[in-house]
């Protein structure tokens, strides 16, 4: 449990989906929350703003589109960035018939299940009356929890060169040309776009995409961009192809993740369900 300020500073909307709990909740910007612990295991989506997490197995610094997995009882204490944060956490309720599939205490990025977290949430909201369907998606995600994210799948071992092309995408991810970034890595480009597919589990236009994405998603709520401007910055052609790229990965359109991500205002602007919460959601 928190403090009676800290609490103050966490504002949180729930959705009860049978065993699981939905929560989207707004952190102010640069709280400091102590260490505490969950009685709850939970996965939880950093959908808006920034964070830094100390625990046992070590720091990490936390953007727009990571996910965190916690069993019950992990001690750790988080400081959020200048902007704040929005997070969608899923929480296996202790009043639940059955028990939690066991996860382990790891933090993760995947575009596809974020996507879902974000439309299930934009679901919730619309009232949708097909409780049973909402209920299965979030049993899904949490069930998925424990899983390996696809995109960190790998096939054989990553060569160095192969990390520094990698490397350089993220610097860049307008780069335009496999041969360009074979020719900086010293090999063919044949045997670039070969072995990148066989260590990453994807292809290069795959991981610059996703990368493109990652860019876009921090541009949207950093600087409260036009989403045109920031498929032009992120390094999409226009608008459509960001709209394209980004449905083609999360599921949902930019515009339906930014309703939920919110480039302003709190959660308790969403109606009848929203209360302030006295205890951290994740």
């Amino acid at each position: 449990m928190l403090d009676g300020s800290t609490a103050r500073s966490v504002r949180a909307q729930r959705f009860e989906l049978g065993a699981l709990t939905v929560v989207v909740a707004d952190y102010a910007a640069r709280l400091d929350q102590p260490r505490h612990c969950h009685d709850e295991p939970s996965c939880a989506f950093l959908v808006r703003g920034s964070l830094e997490e100390s625990a046992a197995a070590g720091s990490h610094r936390a953007v727009a589109g990571d996910e965190v997995v916690k069993p019950a009882g992990v001690d750790h204490a988080d400081r959020f960035g200048a902007d704040g944060a929005r997070m969608v956490a899923i929480r296996w309720e202790r009043t639940a018939d059955a028990a939690a599939p066991p996860v382990r205490y790891t933090w993760r990025r995947g575009l596809l299940r974020l996507g879902r977290a974000v439309a299930l949430v934009r679901d919730a909201r619309r009232g949708s009356d097909d409780a049973l369907a909402l209920e299965e998606r979030a049993l899904e995600l949490f069930a998925g929890a424990g899983d390996p994210p696809a995109e960190t799948a790998r096939r054989i071992p990553a060569p160095p060169w192969i990390r520094g092309a990698c490397a350089r995408l993220a610097d860049d991810p307008t780069l335009p040309s496999v041969r360009e970034l074979a020719r900086s890595a010293g090999v063919h480009p044949v045997h670039l776009a070969r072995t990148f597919r066989a260590a990453t589990g994807i292809t290069l236009r795959a991981w610059r995409r996703r990368l493109r994405i990652a860019r876009a998603i921090d541009l949207m709520h950093a600087r409260r961009a036009s989403l045109a401007r920031v498929a032009l910055e992120a390094g999409f052609a226009d608008h459509a192809h960001f709209s394209r790229s980004f449905r083609r990965e999360l599921g949902i359109t930019p515009s339906e993740y930014d309703s939920v991500a919110g480039r302003s205002g709190a959660a308790a602007a969403c109606g009848r369900r929203v209360a302030s919460y006295n205890a951290a959601p994740f």
